[in-house]
């Protein structure tokens, strides 16, 4: 069945303009998929063009032919196709941040506005370029670079929500998968714990960290933990519930 999806999503690709591609992530793509899975796919454009009607027509009626569950709890409309400013956007932490360069995790209330906001949207994007996917067809130097500037981008928040002057990469991927309050999956930052999550996120992390000690944000100890020095200008922000986040100060990184 994934060999079919795959053709399916390349055939996809090929109307899309030149720079742009396409990813599978999830479930399909890690491995993981059930009865219960759904396609997840994303297609970045290199121009603000949304689906057509025909279009989203074209992928439910692929969800049916392969017995796939459909799920709209994000509507396709949302979150099939990423321009590149909609990326670009992902990139510089807009979902994240709040007050002056805190980084935050908005809980996520579902059945709401937020769920097709541009800001749900980017935490998409960026789950999608950092967890398990597989690259289905486009522009492959487009691709990488996004992948890694998502790899930094994730890498920063991992930093400031771990909070901790020293750090290995375990510590950073467990940051990731979960909240202080124990919320994880969708309820946090959409890292499930499945087969393929933690290696991804290694890779992220690994990635990232490069781009974080070329700008002198942190420092390598060992193989694999770092120091944060003061020159990282992100604090952790406090819990934000009901997509709303506390303006009271943020902890800062020591």
């Amino acid at each position: 069945m994934l060999k079919d999806i795959l053709s399916e999503l390349y055939t996809m690709t090929r109307g899309l303009p030149q720079g742009s591609f396409g990813l599978l992530y999830g479930s399909q793509a890690s491995g993981n998929a059930t009865e219960d899975s759904d396609i997840d796919v994303m297609f970045f454009t290199a121009d603000d063009r949304r689906p057509s009607q025909s279009f989203i027509a074209g992928v439910i009626d692929m969800h049916k032919r392969h017995h796939c569950a459909i799920d709209v709890e994000v509507p396709y409309e949302s979150k099939l196709f990423a321009s590149r400013n909609e990326a670009a956007a992902a990139f510089t932490l807009a979902p994240f941040l709040t007050g002056k360069n805190r980084v935050v995790v908005p809980a996520l209330a579902k059945d709401t506005p937020y769920m097709g906001s541009d800001n749900m949207k980017q935490r998409m994007i960026l789950n999608a370029l950092t967890s398990p996917h597989i690259f289905v067809g486009g522009d492959w130097r487009a691709y990488m670079q996004m992948k890694m500037l998502a790899q930094k981008t994730m890498t920063i928040v991992a930093v400031a929500l771990l909070d901790q002057h020293e750090m290995a990469i375990p510590e950073l991927i467990t940051a990731l998968k979960w909240s202080d309050t124990g919320q994880g999956g969708e309820d946090h930052l959409g890292y499930k714990v499945k087969r393929g999550v933690d290696e991804a996120l290694w890779e992220t992390l690994s990635t990232g960290l490069d781009a974080l000690i070329k700008e002198g944000w942190v420092e390598p100890l060992g193989e694999s933990s770092f120091r944060v020095t003061d020159q990282f200008p992100y604090t952790k922000g406090r819990t934000c519930t009901d997509n709303k986040c506390d303006s009271a100060p943020a902890t800062s990184t020591p």
